[in-house]
Order: C-alpha cells, then sequence, then structure tokens
C-alpha cells in the first residue's frame, strides 16, 4: 500500500495537464471519446485508462439509497455566479457570532461520539457539560471531562436583554475573543498538578469547545460555604495554588485576573487546580480591549462582561484590567485566602466606586475574626492585599515561602501535592497542535510540530497538523511534502488521505487528488472529510451532478455541517436547479448565519436572478459579518441603483468602497459613470 501512495503522489505534471485539458474539453461541450485520448497520448494509456475508469465510477461511488439525482449531467452547465463581490474574512470561522442552530446540548446528550452529558452548568461565558468519555474502544472509557462553550448568538442575546445588558454582535465578538484567548493560554500551559488541564479545543457542529479535566469534589468557593476548610488545609490548599501559578507565570507569562473561589476546583485526593483562565492575559500583551476605567460600574459581578469579580480585584483593575499583573493576582489571591480562612468575604458587596472606597480602607484582620488563624498567617494576607502593589508580595515564589513557613507550625500536617504531570512531549505536541489548528493559529503550529518532529520523526498525527497547518498558510509544496510523508508512514490514515486530495486538487493534479479521496472513502465509507473531499475534487473537474451527491452524501452524515450544505447548494447552482440551490445556501447560513460565504453566495445568486432586494439583505447581512470590506460596499452601490435607483446612497457607498481599498477599480469605474 505504501509503493501505492508512493507512486499516486509522484504522478508527473505532464500527465496532470492532459487531464486538465480533457476537463476543459468536456467542459466546452465536446464529447469525451475516450479512444480519441487514448490514440492522441499513448504514453499514458494506462494511467488514462484508470482515470476514465475512476470518472465512470464515481456516479455509482457517491450514490446511495434516496441520494441518486434525475437530473442529468450537461457539461458546460450554468457556472457559479461571480462572486468576487464578497471576500471572506481573515477572521477564524469557529469564533464568529452564531445564531439559528438548533442543536441544544443536554443530559444524555454525546459529543463528538464519545462524550456522554451528565450535567450542564452555566457561567459567564458560556456552558461547561461534564461528561464521561464513552466507547469499550476508548483508552479513556470510564473517565470524566469537562467541556466548556460559548452560547449561541441568539440565547446570549435574549440573556443579556434579560438582564438589562446591551445584546449587540460586537459584545459577541468580545465574548467570542476572551473565550479564544483562553483556549489558547490553556492549550500552551501543557500539564500541571495544579492546574485545570485542557486536552484540547475543537469545532463541533459549528462551535469551539474546550476540553478540560474534571474536578469531581466541586469547586473552592463550595468548600468554603459548607466549612469543609480548617487552616492547615486552608495553608495546604494556598501552597497549592502558588505552585499552580509560579508555574504559569514561568511557562505563559500568564496573569489571572480573574481569582476567585469559583474559579479553583477540587478534585480527588484533596489536589487543587486553577481553573478558568477567560480573562488571562498570555501571549496576548496587546490585545486587551478593556482599557478603560470601570469604576462607575453598578455591575457587582463583571465576569460575565469581562472586567474581573469586584470583590477580588485589585484597586489598579478598576482602572484599567491592561495594568494588571502577577501583583494584581497576589493582591486577589488574599482576598481568597482570607476568605478561606474566616468563611467571611474580605469586601462585601457593592458598586465598583464602592469596592475601590474599600479598597483604601485598613483591612480587618483574619486572626480577629477566626481566632484559630496564626498571626503570622493574618499578617501574610494583610500583606497581599496592601493598596500600593510595591507594598505587597511581588511574586507567588515570594508567597510560597511564607506559606511553607506557616505550615512547618502544623504536626501531622498532609503533604502538599505540587509538581508537573509528565506526558511524553510527542503527544503533547500532538494535542497543542490539533487545538491551535482549531485556533486558526497556524504559524505556531508549525513551529511546535517540527520542533517534536526532531525528535520522533515518524508520529503521523503531526506531520498531518503541520500539513494542514501549510494548507491553510497556502504553503501548498510544504503541505504536499508533510503529506506525502504521513502517507508513506500510515497509508490507512483517513484524514491523511482527504488533505492529501484538497492539497492536491490546489496544486492542479486531478488524478491523485481523485485518487487519495476515493482511497479515504474506501478506507472509511462513513467518513464526512472523505465525502467532502470527494465533493472537491469532482468540483474541479466540473462534475457538477457527481459533486452534488458526494455533497449529499456529506450532509448525510453530518446534516448541521454549514460548509456542506453551501458546496451543495453551489453545485445544484451549477446545475440549473436554482430554487433547491438557494435553499441549500439559506440552510448554511441558517446554521452559522456569520459566516461569510454563504451570505455573499447568497447575494450573488439572488442578484443573478433580478432579485435585487434579497440580494440586497444577503449584501447587508455580509457587511454586519465585515464592514470593512471593500467589495461588499461596492455590491451594495450596484444592488441600491438596480432596485432603488438612490444615487445618493449608490455613491456614498462606492465612496466608501475607494475609502476602504483605493484600488477597488469595479467601484471607482462605477463611480465615475454616476457623476
Amino acid at each position: 500500500m505504501a509503493d501505492e501512495a508512493a507512486n499516486s503522489t509522484n504522478a508527473r505534471p505532464e500527465l496532470d495537464a492532459v487531464v486538465a485539458a480533457y476537463i476543459e474539453a468536456v467542459e466546452a461541450g465536446e464529447p469525451p471519446n475516450h479512444e480519441q485520448w487514448l490514440e492522441r497520448y499513448p504514453q499514458f494509456a494506462a494511467q488514462l485508462e484508470e482515470f476514465f475508469d475512476a470518472e465512470r465510477g464515481i456516479a455509482q461511488l457517491v450514490r446511495g439509497p434516496g441520494l441518486a439525482t434525475t437530473e442529468p449531467f450537461v457539461p458546460g452547465s450554468r457556472q457559479s455566479p461571480a462572486r468576487s463581490a464578497v471576500q471572506e474574512p481573515g477572521e477564524h470561522p469557529s469564533l464568529r457570532p452564531r445564531e439559528g442552530i438548533s442543536f441544544k446540548v443536554r443530559q444524555g446528550t454525546i459529543l463528538a461520539g464519545r462524550y456522554r452529558v451528565f450535567a450542564v452548568k452555566s457561567g459567564g461565558m458560556g456552558y461547561v457539560y461534564l461528561a464521561d468519555v464513552v466507547g469499550a474502544q476508548d483508552d479513556f472509557a470510564g473517565r470524566k471531562v469537562a467541556i466548556k462553550t460559548v452560547p449561541d448568538f441568539d440565547e446570549w442575546r435574549k440573556m443579556r436583554r434579560r438582564d438589562r445588558k446591551p445584546a449587540d454582535r460586537s459584545a459577541y465578538r468580545d465574548l467570542l475573543s476572551r473565550f479564544r484567548r483562553e483556549a489558547s493560554s490553556w492549550v500552551r500551559l501543557g500539564k500541571h498538578i495544579n492546574i485545570i488541564w485542557a486536552w484540547w479545543v475543537a469545532d463541533i457542529r459549528g462551535k469551539p469547545y474546550l476540553l478540560m479535566d474534571y474536578g469531581d469534589s466541586g469547586d473552592l468557593g463550595t468548600w468554603i460555604a459548607e466549612r469543609r476548610l480548617d487552616v492547615p488545609l486552608t495553608v495546604n490548599f494556598a501552597i497549592q495554588f502558588c505552585e499552580g501559578m509560579i508555574y504559569a507565570v514561568k511557562t505563559a507569562n500568564v496573569v489571572h485576573r480573574d481569582i476567585k473561589p469559583r474559579n479553583v476546583i477540587i478534585h480527588d485526593r484533596r489536589i487543587l487546580k486553577i481553573a478558568d483562565f477567560g480573562l488571562a492575559r498570555a501571549h496576548f500583551p496587546d490585545s486587551d480591549e478593556l482599557t478603560g476605567s470601570i469604576a462607575e460600574s453598578p455591575d457587582r459581578s463583571l465576569s460575565s462582561a469581562g472586567g474581573g469579580t469586584l470583590a477580588y480585584m485589585a484597586p489598579e483593575q478598576f482602572r484599567s484590567l491592561a495594568v494588571a499583573d502577577t501583583r494584581s493576582d497576589v493582591f486577589s489571591f488574599g482576598a481568597m485566602l482570607y476568605e478561606m480562612s474566616t468563611s467571611t468575604r474580605l469586601f462585601r458587596p457593592g458598586t465598583a466606586s464602592q469596592q475601590l472606597a474599600l479598597r483604601g480602607r485598613p483591612v480587618p484582620e483574619a486572626h480577629m475574626v477566626n481566632p484559630a488563624v496564626p498571626p503570622e498567617l493574618s499578617a501574610l494576607i494583610s500583606r497581599c492585599v496592601a493598596y500600593d502593589p510595591a507594598d505587597r508580595y511581588q511574586t507567588f515564589e515570594d508567597v510560597r515561602a511564607a506559606l511553607w513557613d506557616v505550615y512547618g507550625q502544623y504536626s501531622g500536617r498532609s503533604p502538599v501535592p505540587c509538581g508537573r504531570s509528565t506526558i511524553p512531549r510527542e503527544m503533547d505536541a500532538v494535542r497543542q497542535t490539533y487545538s491551535l489548528l482549531s485556533l486558526g493559529e497556524y504559524h505556531e503550529v508549525i513551529e511546535i510540530a517540527s520542533l517534536a518532529l526532531q525528535e520522533s520523526p515518524g508520529q503521523v498525527e503531526l506531520l498531518t497538523n503541520k500539513g494542514v497547518a501549510h494548507l491553510k498558510l497556502a504553503q501548498l509544496h510544504d503541505a504536499e511534502d508533510c503529506l506525502d510523508h504521513a502517507a508513506r508512514m500510515a497509508p490507512s490514515n483517513t484524514l491523511v488521505w482527504c488533505n492529501m486530495s484538497i492539497v492536491k486538487s490546489e496544486l492542479g493534479y486531478p488524478i491523485t487528488a481523485l485518487q487519495a479521496a476515493q482511497r479515504a472513502i474506501k478506507l472509511d465509507p462513513t467518513l464526512f472529510d472523505g465525502w467532502f473531499a470527494l465533493g472537491r475534487c469532482c468540483e474541479a473537474q466540473g462534475q457538477w451532478e457527481s459533486a452534488s451527491d458526494a455533497y449529499a452524501r456529506a450532509i448525510e452524515i453530518s446534516g448541521d455541517n454549514w460548509a456542506a450544505h453551501l458546496k451543495y447548494g453551489e453545485s445544484l447552482w451549477n446545475l440549473g436547479r436554482l430554487e433547491e440551490a438557494l435553499a441549500s445556501v439559506r440552510r448554511a447560513a441558517n446554521i452559522n448565519p456569520e459566516a461569510f460565504e454563504p451570505w455573499g453566495f447568497l447575494a450573488g445568486c439572488l442578484s443573478e436572478l433580478n432579485r435585487n432586494e434579497e440580494a440586497l439583505e444577503a449584501v447587508e447581512r455580509c457587511l454586519e459579518i465585515n464592514p470593512s470590506s471593500s467589495a461588499c460596499w461596492a455590491a451594495r452601490g450596484f444592488l441600491l441603483w438596480q432596485s432603488r435607483c438612490d444615487r445618493a446612497g449608490v455613491c456614498a457607498c462606492y465612496q466608501k468602497a475607494l475609502r476602504l481599498d483605493p484600488g477597488n477599480v469595479r467601484a471607482r469605474s462605477l463611480l465615475s459613470s454616476l457623476e
């Protein structure tokens, strides 16, 4: 099988040029006389025979029960409407707002085929699903996990309106941006016993999900409320917290900025784990959207809005989250440690301005509230929550040293579990690269994979992830090298062949692209990616009926994949089945209303059908998603003229388009014709 892979991936460019010429002839309406082509190119007779056989067999391959179409394939049929009017923005699609997704996670729901949800919890940034790993063949079967995600846009909007808070799309995008930062921070941290470990980040049904360790003994807030902490255990937990923060700072220069009891999870055997890096500044020091003062905010807890939690915030955080540093985290830790020691909150509820005023008053000493607290611990807490950052402990190493001095006073104390949990480097690299691909961090994927492959050159997952990252960056030959190597190492890996198909198609090698897609489907007929790749191959060859059948099979496997509905609609459009095409593309837009592509395609189709008011609505949605698109403004101007003859509005659109892109020739020429 490895030899076959090598042969298929080394197909000569001359052969592909012949096949490309054949496809062009078919699209031009020439009858596909295979004998003439075999006589014309006898040196490629064997390969062409194989290609013609594959071409004849595609219809049988893609048509399953209930998927056969009655429309004949007509070479040179209607082509897609010009889509230059709209361009895809650079934002990662899994992190855009979306509404209208009917899929809801409830108790008993199985996510990604292996995580059965047994509880659903809501928080400031979205939902956390507690789940069991299921599947007899799964190495982690029986293990419990937590899966975090954001709410759908419409659901988030209802919650915000219920709470009388702004519910515009920009605020939702801020939420998504913070979720993305949180996921990036956790993925980069790696594994440490005192930090909730993020296994991976992935898209499931069009939304980003972060898979994490599950803390099965509740959070620290619950332990405080139930008065389950004595002083020795409080100090033990505090030392564990410091160990986790020391690791986070050293590894990724993390500033948490939302330390509080609810963000600390207790695992089995009384192991403390730090959670919720939603506000953490790590690797993104200049991207903080919260730089203004929040001192006049009426909210008692700002964590849902991205501003920390008032009762635990350092005074400098009230001016701006951007100025928070490790000393700010030390302050929040001190406020939390006071609550752990006394079961009393150091700063009582109030508005932001009231809370800030409390920071300037003398802090009540912990041992005066709870006589069991030794004066040394009370003094340690008071130093942590000093108003001036210069008067606090400067690092968590300093805090840890002081805590160990206190802990040494207790006889029969429990050991403090600490230290990094090790996993094989190559497996950690696979985890990180997989997650960073989902986050769109392609350059970092290549860097991590390259380093790990020096030690483990045969790691197929790393080769594949590196190849996909190169593909996303349009570095096609680099992607080809990685995937060729992966195919030789693991010729039965279906995802390798799916990605190989895309790369070969982009490079202009239709035979090897088709062979790769067929190989993936042969290995796993239920693989969505295989059918989607086959659809792309058929589409590239102008075989729109076969393409539509392949995309239909992909939809049958994964009905909520918006890209499959879009591609199915495009293929139907090219077959002349216009209303079916529009319905499918509308379905794609309904599944993911903030994806740019469905609205852009709808705009082009509706404009071509002279349904200009509907086309204008689609362009308006494009501009909501990407208001800086010069092409969209030009398209809006054109449609305004076609539907309303609004000269002033049309000129304003073209002028806006030219301000955004002075090189927009279409906008310039149309504007000139109106002036």
